[in-house]
């Protein structure tokens, strides 16, 4: 199998119809991840962005040879993602129920930075203030526990 073989079983027309070719199944229920891609090529469609960035489906009923249509709904759609739900079904019989998200993976994401940083500076074990629970409010756990704080983050 190659890509291309992949793309044609997978289609889904502007319409929403599309077909579960033979051949995708296990003995004779198409495989979940076929009708996965199925549901996700007809969202995109409906999100107008090209990239899957998540995509949950619900497994209804056994998906079987024939003609199918994906129908959905924008749930959201922001700058950098659209968030699509819908269904795969026959004859209005549900399949798959699916939620997605969609965006553009080519698009330069030129509103997040990204951060490098190490552990924070923390004094030597010794030095750190014992937690107490003056009030004995806490679990019976944490008075087992030699729970300490940063000597400059107690108030005094």
């Amino acid at each position: 199998m190659n890509s291309h073989e992949f793309d044609d079983a997978t289609a889904i027309d502007g319409d929403g119809a599309g077909e579960i070719v033979d051949g995708w199944d296990i003995y004779g229920n198409a495989n979940g991840g076929y009708l996965m891609a199925l549901a996700a090529r007809g969202l995109r469609s409906i999100a107008g962005r090209p990239d899957p960035v998540t995509v949950t489906g619900h497994y209804l009923a056994p998906g079987r040879p024939g003609p199918v249509r994906v129908d959905g709904t924008v749930v959201k759609s922001g700058r950098r993602f659209a968030t699509v739900t819908g269904q795969l079904h026959r004859e209005g019989a549900p399949i798959l129920q699916v939620t997605g998200s969609f965006g553009d993976l080519s698009q330069p994401a030129s509103t997040y930075e990204h951060l490098v940083s190490g552990p924070p500076e923390l004094p030597p074990y010794e030095e750190c203030v014992p937690r107490t629970d003056p009030h004995g409010l806490a679990p019976a756990l944490m008075n087992r526990l030699d729970l300490r704080m940063h000597p400059e983050h107690v108030v005094r």
